[in-house]
């Protein structure tokens, strides 16, 4: 057991590590394997790293459908399965407008925050994330964090709410608009120029 707790130490940092975007999603990967080599199909199962059919299905969303606080617990359903889209409405709160990008952690939105009206980006957890307790409460120390940040070269982290019993968990944040790093390093690599970094504090 000792080992399995070791595997789990492991993958919760590597998961922490992508969302920080200290690794990308093909080198986040590569490590997984290499951290999960040599584990039995059942291990996998027990560190829930293979989902495991049970009869009870959740309900397949679609777009207008508003998500948040449910009833008795369901089976953990994908990311895709709950297709997230345009128009569907998160907690009564948040209703997404369009996709912004997704990794191994999750899916980020640009969302209208409908009390005040704000554009926001929303950052919604893989369900797989949010049923393994231990991930989820290192994350919520890291947004405890990230709220008391602020700096006007850090993205502001406004809320944080959870629903377990769907698999659901996001964090709001300031949305900027911009584009992606990887934009500016292939414009860089085709214009043949370097790519100047100014930190003004």
């Amino acid at each position: 057991m000792e080992r399995l707790e070791r595997v789990l130490e492991a993958l919760s940092e590597l998961a922490l590590r992508l969302a920080r975007g200290e690794l990308d999603e093909a080198a986040h990967d590569r490590l997984v394997e290499r951290v999960c080599a040599g584990l039995s199909a059942e291990e996998r199962v027990r560190l829930g790293l293979t989902p495991t059919p049970a009869p009870v299905v959740s309900p397949r969303p679609s777009s207008g459908v508003r998500l948040g606080p449910s009833g008795p617990p369901t089976r953990v359903v994908s990311l895709a399965e709950l297709e997230l889209g345009p128009g569907t409405v998160l907690f009564e709160q948040w209703r997404l407008e369009r996709e912004l990008g997704r990794g191994g952690f999750g899916v980020v939105f640009e969302a209208t925050e409908l009390h005040l009206k704000r554009v926001q980006a929303v950052k919604i957890l893989d369900p797989t994330m949010v049923r393994r307790e231990e991930l989820l409460e290192r994350f919520r120390r890291e947004v405890a964090v990230m709220r008391d940040l602020v700096h006007r070269r850090i993205v502001r982290v406004y809320d944080y709410r959870e629903d377990p019993n769907q698999g659901l968990a996001l964090i709001s944040m300031e949305f900027v608009r911009g584009c992606a790093l990887r934009d500016v390093v292939v414009a860089a690599k085709d214009r043949k120029k370097e790519i100047t970094v100014f930190f003004a504090l």
